[in-house]
């Protein structure tokens, strides 16, 4: 089961995660988030901590060692521990890195000693952060190795997490629930790595608590400047936030610019539909990001491009681009 440090409802302000009785857990990262609940990263740290003090004695942590504030929490723990991620110096760790066919091929090491080659069928090195955390587990639960690299190799994706949702016209559109900047930084990341676009577009909603404040004005700015292409959507609801904590998108817009992206405010998703309608090309890759509905721009932009292309003559589409 998933769980995570923000509230439990709107009469329990304390974590979800705290509610359970973990024998065996993976804390993967830990950043500052859920601007609305908590007021610093070390009020999250302090959470986390009391977490993995309810694993007992005979239980087990996978702690993602890439992450300081995730190793901190861990020495917090009474049961075993192992670290997991992208550096050596962990427990587990990838080797021989290859993206191939738009799939993820690494050797998995475990303390040194090679444990099993892997070809993912989901993109991205947070991915291959996951893979690790997974065989972690399922190695101390005495689970034969080529069980765990078989489960892996057939894992294809959740939904809502670069989810394919349509391609028209060799555009291919995107859907996925990132909002935090390093979640929308790993995923820009994660599809130029992969799939190599002409152009890579992100479509983004600040909807979340934290995402329509300001207190990372400047990290999601960095983020989104992984995208060639960007259309802001407006904050949602913005009224639940105070004026002088919000999201400034006028500035996020200015800095885009500043390092050479292409971007549009056009203040609804309508005017976002028609921007990209005018501006996509083929062989563009649209990446809608969003943790909530975004006015169904996901069936909406989709069902727009087959009727801008439609109303190409055929052979004409290149000639115009």
């Amino acid at each position: 089961m998933e769980g995570d440090e923000y509230d439990s409802a709107f009469f329990d302000k304390g974590p979800k995660f705290l509610h359970y009785l973990p024998y065996m857990a993976v804390v993967g990262n830990i950043e500052f988030d859920h601007a609305d609940i908590y007021r610093d990263l070390e009020s999250i740290k302090l959470q986390f901590r009391r977490f993995v003090h309810l694993i007992p004695q005979q239980g087990y942590l996978a702690v993602g060692g890439d992450s300081p504030a995730a190793a901190e929490i861990s020495r917090s723990c009474r049961g075993k521990t192992e670290t997991f991620g992208m550096n050596a110096s962990n427990d587990w760790n990838p080797e021989s890195i290859e993206y191939r066919d738009s799939r993820i091929r690494f050797d998995i090491i475990y303390r040194g000693k090679p444990f099993g080659r892997v070809r993912l069928g989901v993109y991205g090195s947070y991915n291959i952060r996951n893979s690790l955390a997974a065989a972690a587990i399922l190695n101390h639960m005495e689970v034969p190795e080529k069980d765990i690299l078989r489960g892996l190799e057939t894992f294809s994706g959740v939904r809502r997490r670069l989810q394919l949702r349509a391609t028209v016209s060799d555009i291919r559109i995107y859907e996925d629930f990132a909002h935090h900047p390093s979640a929308v930084e790993e995923t820009l990341r994660s599809m130029h790595e992969a799939l190599r676009p002409k152009r890579l577009w992100a479509i983004y909603e600040p909807r979340s608590a934290t995402s329509r404040r300001n207190v990372f004005q400047h990290d999601i700015a960095r983020a989104l400047g992984f995208a060639d292409c960007i259309a802001l959507a407006p904050l949602f609801k913005p009224d639940k936030v105070p004026a002088g904590e919000r999201l400034d998108l006028e500035k996020l817009e200015e800095n885009l610019r500043a390092m050479g992206r292409s971007v549009w405010n056009p203040g609804t998703v309508e005017g976002i539909i028609n921007k990209v309608c005018e501006e996509a090309h083929p062989g563009d890759i649209i990446v809608i990001m969003s943790n909530g509905g975004f006015g169904d721009i996901y069936s909406r932009l989709p069902a727009a491009l087959e009727k801008r292309f439609a109303k190409s003559p055929a052979g004409k589409q290149d000639k115009d681009l």
